[in-house]
């Protein structure tokens, strides 16, 4: 696919027809995914659902960035307690909730 958010969709229509009453009965869905040996096809669908989860994380986090800080000079500085010495970090600008549901229901 050119798009692999494209694919999130099939899958998941894929996932859940499979899925469906899979331990009480005979799921044709299930047997068939189940016997798929197309090699192929298994890494298209493989690096698809790679690039979805990579590109949906990516949206989150654009929209809340809750990721841990990594070390700095600066904030090894202001762990010790010489944090003049390092200058002011940039502020990063906090969205309000109103505005984060707002974004999510966007995305």
């Amino acid at each position: 696919m050119e798009n692999p958010l494209n694919a999130t969709q099939p899958f998941l229509l894929a996932g859940l027809l499979a899925n469906y009453n899979k331990f009480e009965a005979r799921n044709p869905y299930h047997v068939r995914f189940a016997d798929f040996v197309n090699d192929d096809t298994i890494k298209k669908i493989a690096r698809d659902i790679d690039q979805t989860c990579v590109d949906l994380r990516d949206q989150y986090v654009g929209i809340q960035n809750d990721l841990p800080e990594g070390w700095t000079i600066g904030g090894t500085l202001s762990y010790i307690g010489l944090g003049a010495l390092a200058g002011s970090a940039p502020a990063t600008p906090v969205l309000s909730e109103d505005d984060l549901k707002g974004a999510f229901a966007k995305q």
